[in-house]
């Protein structure tokens, strides 16, 4: 059984895949946490990286609140840098916003922080990377001593 922290980056990574399709083969390109290079074929490519994953408080009986920090990457390798990468910046943001749709909920009652930090990177010794990261919060219920 997946941990509740991985079914939540798992339900980001599935908003991001629907269609309309934010890039070309989103099930290729859209994933959790990969660590092979992108090349320049294989891109824009998306990850979810998961940050931490923290107690933040007490519910009530033996319920804890926890908050995973995770970052959505974009990479993009062409000439236009950091400006191919904007429109899909800006749509990442719109599909992970959970009032975007009202037939959309995260799992266990997690409740999404709008984005905070946004952060660019482009390197012309690398093939003409781009770079773009979004970093985002999680928090969701769980019982006492589980991530389930």
């Amino acid at each position: 059984m997946a941990t509740v922290q991985r079914s939540i980056l798992d339900a980001v990574v599935g908003r991001l895949r629907e269609s309309p399709a934010l890039i070309a083969r989103p099930t290729e390109r859209i994933r959790v946490a990969h660590r092979t290079p992108v090349t320049r074929e294989e891109s824009p490519a998306i990850h979810v990286v998961p940050i931490s994953d923290d107690e933040v408080g007490r519910g009530t009986g033996d319920c804890a609140r926890r908050r995973v920090a995770f970052v959505v990457r974009i990479y993009g390798r062409d000439d236009g840098g950091v400006d191919s990468i904007d429109p899909i910046l800006a749509a990442i943001v719109e599909r992970i916003n959970p009032a975007a749709t009202s037939s959309f909920s995260y799992p266990t009652g997690a409740i999404v922080s709008p984005p905070g930090r946004i952060t660019f990177s482009e390197e012309d010794a690398d093939l003409d990377v781009a770079f773009a990261e979004i970093a985002f919060a999680a928090s969701y219920p769980v019982a006492e001593w589980s991530l389930e």
